[in-house]
């Protein structure tokens, strides 16, 4: 059963590996990232003048690559990818590009109302000796095989 749930841990490695790697892809090379959204921000504090016309406030280059700098993408994807990897390796999340808060933060004020609306942690402890509790009780021919 020890080797079963080793086993179990250990493939949870390159899962999670599989997981950060294609969200790296899809956040950093997808267009609609953070620096365009913040682009778009900018922009949209265009000023409307009389009779419909807008007067564009304009986005410099300078600005840019202002932001490309503050959200990292100054740097090549690779070196990206590893400080990622670093971040979440220390529980780094980040700050949320919307609310502009410690993700770390937002994930902890919605804990009570995920946990309100599950059972109750008591509940939770006396299940935990359950499972193994079960698979020791099967008999050897129908207990999960260890390969």
């Amino acid at each position: 059963m020890w080797s079963y749930i080793l086993k179990r841990i250990l493939l949870m490695i390159p899962t999670l590996l599989g997981v950060l790697t294609l969200t790296f892809a899809v956040i950093q090379f997808v267009p609609g990232g953070p620096v365009e959204q913040a682009v778009h921000e900018l922009r949209r504090g265009e000023q409307s003048t009389s009779f419909g016309m807008r007067m564009h406030t304009g986005v410099d280059a300078q600005q840019v690559a202002q932001l490309r700098a503050l959200y990292g993408f100054d740097k090549p994807p690779l070196e990206r990818y590893w400080l990622m990897l670093g971040r979440f390796a220390r529980f780094d999340l980040g700050d949320s590009y919307f609310r502009h808060q410690s993700v770390w933060s937002l994930i902890v004020s919605k804990l009570p109302v995920s946990n309100g609306r599950q059972c109750r942690p008591p509940s939770r402890l006396r299940s935990l000796p359950v499972g193994p509790t079960a698979i020791t009780a099967l008999p050897s021919s129908q207990a999960a095989p260890d390969r």
